[in-house]
């Protein structure tokens, strides 16, 4: 009797550990097809044929959805979904250097929403030293904080447009991204240039966040 009950003792222990362990992970989804509010006047396109751009404040349940929980609460400027869209037969280009906000640098914002691997593992080691079955969970949770953080930041370098970012936006495409925006430099409208990528000529335009 008394060996059964230290034996599921024993599992109960382990799972706990496995549990609680894997909660260091990253899952992400793609971005919803945004809307458009402002045109690139004929010098890009002509008639109705125009780039146009849109941007979108992002909810906290937003950023949730699309980047999981821990950006949702650990981002420290406001993420704003920048969609262009050129249905022309140009391809143009967006440098993040003539967009009139003062963006953070990709790094920057990883930076604050990485797990910290190594302080996780120091701790369920200390929990071990009084639990032993803990040291299964610095294990796991060493490896899953691993696994995340290199997940979150191939995404983020995919889907986030950093400071300096430089983006060829090809004929009949639509380039989405979330710029994260430092508070000081927040207003609800604000300019961007398009170039058209052959003649190096640029438009700006007046966009409004939504």
């Amino acid at each position: 009797m008394i060996k059964n009950i230290r034996y599921t003792w024993v599992l109960f222990i382990t799972v706990v550990s496995v549990l609680l362990s894997g909660c260091a992970h990253y899952t992400s989804r793609p971005f919803r097809q945004a809307g458009r509010d402002g045109r690139i006047p004929s010098l890009i396109g002509q008639g109705d044929d125009k780039v146009s751009v849109h941007a979108h404040a992002l909810s906290k349940s937003e950023v949730s959805h699309y980047f999981g929980s821990r950006v949702a609460s650990r981002k420290k400027a406001t993420p704003v979904l920048l969609t262009v869209n050129n249905p022309t037969k140009k391809v143009v280009v967006l440098d993040a250097w003539d967009i009139g906000l003062h963006l953070r640098h990709v790094d920057d914002v990883l930076r604050d929403v990485k797990y910290n691997a190594a302080q996780r593992i120091i701790t369920w080691s200390v929990l071990g030293l009084f639990i032993p079955f803990f040291f299964i969970s610095a294990v796991v949770d060493g490896v899953n904080s691993t696994e995340a953080n290199q997940s979150m930041q191939q995404d983020f370098y995919d889907r986030v447009l950093s400071c300096d970012s430089y983006i060829k936006i090809y004929p009949h495409s639509t380039m989405s991204r979330v710029m994260f925006v430092q508070d000081s430099s927040w207003q609800k409208e604000f300019n961007v240039k398009i170039a058209d990528r052959k003649t190096g000529q640029k438009t700006t335009i007046n966009v409004t966040i939504a």
